[in-house]
């Protein structure tokens, strides 16, 4: 047991009678966050969540369409009363002070004694402003606003293991900044977009996107602010699957990474990888970021440690192969195949250079989807495949160097951090830890699990019945059939024309033959 901590004091005495906010909690770690604090810490007060209007839904409107997600199903058969603790407070974190009312923010600092910031924007394609304001300068104005609560236990900021991705070993420090953060939002804030996206490769090297870039000074920008003035920790996940069991297993909201690749393979669309297969992924449940997050703002509000940085994975012993997770892929497929799909699911993934990748996108994707949007123009419908494909081919690029790249993440803290909890809060706040002996079967089924909740949470499609299968089965034999035909009209086709070439050619020849005559 640490040093000056009481050892008496649960995690859920601790959470009792206050008060939190947290930002994104209408994302995919928010929304497990907000659901576990309620569940799990009955005693808490109330959850303030900043949360803006977006297609024509009011914040209010938006986070009663999160409360009646399944992943609330627990809390409210069993309290539902609890879902009134949820405030939600208008704001948007793209803008300066998240764009709140004086009143709001009042409430906040008069409040409020911990924080999580978990918003972020995650798309790698971002235009750089927009990635500056919704991550490094969000994060100074969360951590500038958490020094001027009343009182402030602790405050938890969600970053990203690969905001140090330059790195292939990488360490829970804070890494040298690229640029100076202060410098990064002064820019944002003076130019246009057009200048910047000029400047953007020169500004980001040799970081791969926007998005790790800015997330990665947005870890300064917290420490920076936060010296000497707040109690503040940052939590680094690595790749996100779903929920290993708490409160459900496999449950997710979204098809960002890794879910989006098997959510393609599944409906056909996805047909060329561009992976190492021999590259392993370093991934972590989202219940075990979760509860991560929590144990770390009671470590850290109650003794006073001096970790500021948490590496949040399974461990590096237990990492999957990508070719391995391929292999699993495809079996799942033609055992679980989806209610809808594009065409029987078959697909290959290259370790070759970028134009092979592209060959194989051309040749199994672009192509097909022209030829059948084609068809639909013909047949007046709306035309959806190029435009979908577009969209996954510029995904597939975007992911490329992080499935063709191995890192390894040091977490010692992080493995002492799930060993403190207290034996009374085990129950809740256990985390799932294979250990370095895991077998290929454990990580089957928790891929399979990963891909049961897609197909469930997701994509709301039923489980697979036998006459699916049987019907995916026929549609996979017809379409090698097809193939084989194809196949062979090319080769008829290019023996006849070395034929009829060969034949013109004896003509040619003894026609100039004669005249030389």
């Amino acid at each position: 047991m640490w040093e000056n901590i009481d050892s008496k004091i649960s995690i859920p005495e601790f959470y009792e009678n206050k008060n939190v906010f947290i930002t994104g909690a209408t994302g995919y770690l928010g929304k497990l966050l907000v659901e576990k604090l309620l569940r799990s810490c009955s005693g808490i007060r109330n959850i303030y969540v900043l949360i803006r209007a977006k297609h024509g839904k009011s914040p209010q409107d938006r986070m009663s369409d999160v409360t009646n997600d399944p992943l609330f199903d627990t809390i409210r058969k069993e309290n539902s009363a609890a879902l009134n603790k949820i405030i939600p407070i208008i704001g948007d974190i793209e803008k300066v002070n998240f764009g709140l009312s004086e009143k709001d923010k009042a409430t906040i600092i008069e409040n409020v004694t911990i924080i999580f910031h978990c918003a972020a924007s995650i798309r790698f394609d971002d235009p750089i402003k927009k990635a500056v304001f919704a991550n490094t300068r969000s994060a100074r104005e969360i951590t500038l606003l958490a020094r001027q609560l009343k009182r402030i236990d602790v405050f938890v900021h969600l970053s990203t293991a690969y905001s140090n991705c330059d790195n292939l070993i990488v360490e829970e420090k804070l890494y040298p900044a690229k640029m100076n953060w202060r410098d990064l939002i002064r820019l944002a804030e003076e130019y246009d977009e057009t200048t910047l996206q000029y400047l953007v490769h020169k500004l980001i090297y040799p970081m791969p996107n926007t998005y790790v870039f800015t997330k990665a000074l947005a870890e300064h920008a917290v420490v920076d602010l936060a010296k000497d003035k707040i109690p503040a920790v940052i939590m680094r996940p690595t790749v996100v699957f779903s929920t290993y069991s708490d409160p459900v297993p496999g449950w997710l909201d979204n098809i960002n990474g890794t879910a989006g690749v098997f959510y393609g393979l599944g409906k056909g669309v996805v047909r060329s990888i561009w992976v190492d297969i021999n590259v392993k992924l370093d991934h972590v449940f989202a219940d075990s970021v979760t509860k991560a997050l929590i144990i770390a703002s009671w470590k850290k509000a109650l003794s006073g440690n001096t970790d500021e940085v948490y590496l949040c994975n399974l461990a590096s012993d237990i990492r999957i192969h990508f070719g391995d997770m391929h292999e699993m892929g495809k079996v799942y497929i033609q055992n679980s195949p989806s209610v809808s799909y594009l065409w029987p699911p078959e697909t290959n993934g290259t370790s070759n250079n970028y134009y092979v990748f592209y060959f194989f996108v051309l040749l199994r994707q672009l192509l097909p989807a022209i030829f059948i949007d084609t068809l639909l123009i013909l047949s007046k419908r709306q035309p959806m495949l190029w435009k979908v494909n577009r969209k996954i081919f510029i995904a597939m690029s975007c992911l490329a160097p992080f499935m063709r790249n191995t890192w390894i993440f040091k977490n010692e803290n992080y493995m002492e951090l799930i060993k403190s909890i207290l034996q009374q809060d085990s129950k809740e706040f256990s985390i799932v830890n294979f250990g370095p002996n895991a077998s290929r079967k454990i990580h089957d089924e928790c891929l399979v699990m990963f891909s049961d909740g897609i197909r469930k949470y997701y994509a709301k499609e039923p489980p697979a019945t036998e006459a699916m299968v049987k019907k995916q089965a026929m549609l996979v034999l017809v379409e090698k059939l097809c193939k084989i035909i194809l196949l062979g009209l090319v080769i008829y086709y290019v023996f006849c024309e070395k034929r009829l070439i060969s034949v013109l050619s004896g003509k040619v020849y003894t026609y100039f033959e004669n005249l030389d005559a």
